[in-house]
Formats: structure tokens, sequence, C-alpha cells
């Protein structure tokens, strides 16, 4: 013994005694809770039992769910024996030599005779095109036509008894209509995607100055080597050819309507050009900017800054600065705006346009031409 007492090593509980301990808090607890639960929440059997629609709605969701994934599956297998690999070898001039480099696109069939679209794009500057059928056969494509201020090209093949897609009228389109696009994004032959129409008649831009109107946007990927390939509904019918991505960005495709290419394979079986109608000026859409800075009367349409002689616009009598508002009755805001509702016409046609001329308002009348050839491909940011 000494002043501090004694030391004694310490000992754990027995494992029986905390059992005992535990099973007294767990009867005590659980009879406390019991109580409360009763006393000020007596309605708490009641409320558990409106969770039952919860196993409902899962169940009903599902089965939708399941209808959507037939139907896409059902496109897929109709349309895509149909779809083609596109091959190329393309001219590339270097700065100090010309040299070949391959590219890869998609296609499909329209005709069991081997009719074949796709993007001009993506057989511009071609030496050679191979198309590969779904089965793996390979054939030369010969270039019947290409229109590149639609994107669109013509090629056949040398077949019979082929698949064949048929198209829709992209007119009829709505928002939110599912879609199925198919392709060869980065060469994975037959890609599978789908989403919806996301939105219409968008208007693109590119650096060549080319401009594509009445497009369609959708959240269905489309990744490079799906241009050419088709966008379908959910009856395995084409509304669009998938022609571009926007940088950078996900969930954004965009693909040339039905519309359009039946309008392109048509001429250029036809005519071996495609002939779209033409004004024949320059102009600029009006903002609130150069509204003020040049001191219009108006800040929407489209300011004419050059006409061109022998077309449809200097036979009507239109002038520079001229401020066309309205096209064929409807009201014109932009550029992409007035090509949209030339393009809506055909050679030949007689409009009516409504322009602002200093103080006054004007109604010309236009008969469309096709046009010139001398103009070739000169202002093509804002020539209509």
């Amino acid at each position: 013994m000494n002043g501090f007492g004694e030391y004694r090593p310490y000992r754990r509980p027995s494992i029986v005694l905390w059992i005992i301990v535990f099973l007294i808090g767990a009867l005590v607890g659980g009879g406390v809770g019991s109580f409360i639960t009763m006393k000020y929440f007596p309605q708490a059997k009641e409320s558990s039992s409106t969770q039952t629609p919860t196993k409902t709605q899962i169940i009903e969701t599902t089965k939708i769910i399941n209808l959507e994934e037939s139907q896409i599956i059902k496109v897929a297998e109709e349309a895509g024996p149909a779809v083609v690999t596109i091959s190329t070898k393309k001219i590339v001039s270097g700065f100090f030599f010309t040299y070949e480099t391959p590219a890869l696109g998609s296609g499909f069939i329209i005709s069991s005779d081997g009719d074949i679209v796709t993007n001009y794009h993506v057989i511009e500057d071609a030496k050679d095109i191979t198309v590969t059928l779904s089965d793996g056969r390979e054939f030369t494509g010969f270039i019947v036509g290409t229109d590149p201020s639609s994107d669109v090209a013509l090629l056949k093949i040398k077949a019979k008894d082929l698949p064949h897609l048929v198209f829709a009228d992209s007119s009829k389109l709505k928002v939110g209509q599912m879609v199925v696009a198919i392709g060869n994004p980065y060469g994975l032959d037959h890609t599978v995607t789908s989403g919806v129409v996301s939105a219409l008649e968008r208007t693109l831009s590119f650096e060549d100055g080319r401009t594509l109107v009445g497009v369609i946007q959708t959240d269905a990927a489309i990744n490079p080597g799906n241009s050419g390939g088709p966008l379908l509904n959910m009856a395995g019918e084409v509304i669009g050819m998938n022609t571009a991505i926007k940088s950078g960005a996900q969930g954004i495709g965009f693909a040339v309507s039905s519309n359009t290419v039946v309008k392109v394979v048509s001429d250029l079986n036809k005519y071996g050009k495609v002939v779209w109608p033409f004004l024949g000026i320059g102009g600029v859409s009006i903002n609130e900017d150069i509204a003020k800075r040049e001191k219009l009367p108006v800040d929407k349409g489209v300011l004419v800054l050059k006409v061109y002689p022998n077309t449809a616009a200097d036979e009507a009598g239109l002038k520079e600065f001229d401020i066309i508002i309205k096209f064929d009755g409807k009201e014109v805001t932009t550029v992409q705006e007035l090509t949209k509702y030339i393009r809506e016409h055909e050679v030949g046609d007689t409009v009516k346009i409504e322009i602002i001329r200093g103080k006054k308002h004007m109604i010309l009348n236009a008969t469309l031409k096709e046009r010139p050839r001398s103009i070739g491909k000169i202002d093509q940011s804002y020539l209509i």
C-alpha cells in the first residue's frame, strides 16, 4: 500500500453484461417510441398507405419506357440495312506539296437500284469513293450531282434489289417529336442514337460563306462520321440528313430537312443541277445598332446593299438602301428568314415584296429567276 492506493489492472465488462444492457435499452426505447408515435402521430399508419400508388406509377413508367425502347429497336432494325459507310480519299493541298488523306462519313440508300444521298462535305474534293453496305459488300461510288448550298450530294452504285428508305414531309415535324439517328461516328459502323426534335427552322452559317436554312436541331448524338446518315421518325421515315454539330457543345446536332434533300435529288435527276430561286441582292439583317447608326426608320428587316444586274430584284426595280420588310405577305426580320421564304418558291413564281424607300412604303412584283452563273460564289455571306 502507498499514498496513491492499490493499483488494479483494467478489466473489460463481460459480453453478457453488454447484451443485457442492450436488450433493456431496446425494450425501453421501443416502448417510449411507440407511446410517442401513437400519442402525437396517430395518422402515421394511415399515411403509410398512401405510398401504394407509387408502385403503380413505377409500373406505368416502365411500360412507357419499354414502348419507347421497342419503337427505337424497330426503327434501328428496319432502317439500319439501308445505311452505308462512305470512305473517301481526299486531295489536300499543303504549303509545299499535295497529299491524299482518308476520310469517313455516312449515307443512306433511297432506291433499290443504288441511289445514295450523303452530305456534300463528305465527298468534297474526293478522289476515290467507296460505299460499304451493312452486309459488308463494297462498291465504287459515282457522283451524280452535288449542291454545296444545301450540303447534299447524290451518289450511285451499281447494285440492285437494295434495301432503301423513304422520306417523310419535314414541314409537319413538331418540336419534342422523338427521332433516331443512324451513322458511323468515328468509324463505328451503324451506331444508333435517339433524342427529340429540339428546334426547327434553324439557320447555320459556315466560314466559307455558305448558309443552310430550314435546318432541324436535335439532341440525338451526332458526331464526326455521322454526317450524311439519316435522321428518322418513329415510323422509320427519313425526316432529315445529319450534317453538323455545334463545336464544343453536347446535345446540339443539326440535320438538313428531308424536304430540302428531296428537292435536291429531284433537281439533280431532272436537270443535272439544283435550281434554287434567286432574288439577286446582297443584303444584311437590320438590328437596333445598325438602325441607329444608319438612322433607319425600322430596326428589323433586310437592308439592300447591292442589286445584281439581270436578276429578279433588278427587273422588279429594287435599289440599293431599300429595306425589305415583307416577302409574299410574310414579315421579314433577317436575311436568313428572307432566304427561307425565297426557297419555299420555284423559279418563275411571282411574289410581292414590300419595301421602305426613304420615307415611302412600296410594293414591288418580282418574278424569281435562277441564279446567273456570272455571279459565281462571291458575297456568299449575304447573297440572296
